[in-house]
């Protein structure tokens, strides 16, 4: 098992070894969730902020 040479190959392959059932950045129905909602979730270190900045940025 290698890491990747590029960042965001390592940073894609960190989110499968979750064994969360995600192969990316994204969580289902999370674009539907409204600006302040975002900002405010990512204030709180928890298991999703990864998936809220990835969002905030998209």
């Amino acid at each position: 098992m290698a890491i990747d040479s590029t960042f965001e190959g390592s940073l894609l392959k960190a989110v499968r070894s979750l064994d969360s059932g995600l192969d990316g950045l994204a969580i289902d129905g999370m674009e539907h969730w409204p600006d302040a909602q975002l900002v405010s979730r990512l204030r709180k270190a928890d298991d999703q902020r990864l998936f809220c900045i990835a969002e905030v940025l998209r």
